[in-house]
């Protein structure tokens, strides 16, 4: 079995239970997928938050961070500036739209192309 190598902005809590910091993920994301700071719209979050739980996904598979069998993996997302609301999606205007990044799977090519992986 191998280790898991998480990105530096994801702690593990437990075997599928993994933390991801928001001020850590969303610049990281948003840098790749070529967003600027003022084109900063609810369709590019989601899609830097779908990207950085595939990252997640990929990083523990095949560990011992894997759920237990049977289990789901819980991401969960901690927002250190939710007080400024900074990373809040209803702060920033719609764009393409939450749906066309997550139901989509506008987020996933974006993943598949950025970290060349053949198909997921």
């Amino acid at each position: 079995m191998r280790t898991a190598q998480l990105p530096a902005w994801a702690n593990a809590i437990a075997p599928g239970k993994i933390e991801i910091q928001a001020d850590g993920f969303y610049p990281e994301w948003l840098e790749l997928l070529g967003i600027t700071e003022q084109d900063i719209d609810q369709y590019a979050l989601e899609c830097a938050f779908q990207c950085a739980k595939m990252d997640i996904q990929f990083a523990i598979a095949g560990t011992e961070l894997m759920p237990p069998p049977g289990g789901a993996l819980v991401i969960i997302a901690n927002d250190g500036s939710k007080s400024s609301g900074k990373w809040a999606q209803k702060n920033y205007p719609e764009g393409k739209g939450v749906k066309a990044a997550s139901k989509g799977g506008e987020a996933r090519a974006y993943f598949k192309r950025i970290r060349q992986i053949p198909s997921i």
